[in-house]
């Protein structure tokens, strides 16, 4: 069986998109698909705490009528993507731009590099 996962941020300025995206593509796939948002920790940059960080409540309740499985984590962003897309041997991620200064690109990679690097099996669609 075929997995597609799509990764949504709260701060997605065009979350619907991606996941109608998703939506279309899975359903062309004939896969089961997830949505993933992970509540972040709190670092330097991002303050919140995983309790006060913002759920996109709209976008998942959106997302489940549309067939989706949704699944809320809390964690590195990063490691807890790659983590659940090898234990359910997903297929294909599906996420948007990232909308990052220059700045950060500098201290580190950008989530779609680093997650090709790590899933070398998983075929990335960025929206």
């Amino acid at each position: 069986m075929t997995r597609l996962m799509l990764a949504i941020s709260d701060r997605s300025p065009k979350a619907e998109v991606l996941v109608e995206s998703a939506a279309k593509l899975a359903r062309q796939l004939e896969a089961d698909w997830f949505v993933v948002h992970v509540r972040q920790p709190p670092t330097l940059h991002y303050r919140m705490t995983a309790t006060e960080h913002p759920v996109p409540v709209e976008e998942l309740t959106y997302a489940r009528r549309l067939g989706a499985k949704i699944i809320i984590e809390r964690g590195d962003v990063v490691k807890t993507l790659i983590a659940f897309a090898r234990t359910m041997s997903i297929d294909y991620f599906v996420t948007g731009r990232s909308f990052r200064s220059r700045f950060s690109f500098t201290w580190r990679l950008p989530l779609t590099e680093t997650l090709q690097r790590k899933l070398p099996n998983t075929i990335m669609m960025i929206v």
